[in-house]
């Protein structure tokens, strides 16, 4: 009878063992992921589809219509030139993006994840869903105006 309970101890120690590590794993995958640089690189590689609205006031009913533009090629290159130049040191960190956008991108990526560029008339927001986190950069001109 005592070599059983010695066996069934070392068994529940076991598997304490085993449950304390996978904690701390996951607990080190989660801290590592919330950590991920906020300014990840984006490959046009990892696009999958691109969708573009934007919002037209009118003086009309409806006042607010919503307008899909279709994106070139060139436009969506400069795009992910301009979200990768973007210095870490302009980026801010922010839990929830205004409700008063006037424009925006979605890229739809491979991975199943989104990137979401939105504009209110002041600031940029890019939500990106590959880092979990909501970005927002300073007003940076998307093309040059001349």
């Amino acid at each position: 009878m005592r070599w059983g309970n010695n066996i069934i101890k070392i068994q529940k120690t076991h598997i304490i063992t085993v449950v304390l590590l996978l904690v701390a794993y996951f607990s080190y995958q989660y801290l590592n992921q919330e950590n991920e640089q906020l300014n990840k690189e984006i490959s046009i590689d990892q696009i999958k589809s691109t969708q573009m609205t934007k919002a037209v006031y009118s003086h009309k009913t409806p006042n607010i219509t919503f307008v899909d533009i279709k994106l070139t090629d060139e436009q969506i290159n400069k795009i992910v030139g301009w979200i990768n130049s973007v210095p870490e040191s302009s980026i801010i960190e922010l839990h929830q993006t205004p409700s008063n956008i006037s424009a925006g991108i979605a890229f739809r990526l491979h991975s199943r994840r989104d990137i979401t560029i939105q504009y209110d008339l002041e600031q940029i927001y890019i939500t990106r869903t590959d880092i979990n986190k909501i970005i927002k950069k300073r007003s940076i001109p998307l093309y040059s105006t001349t």
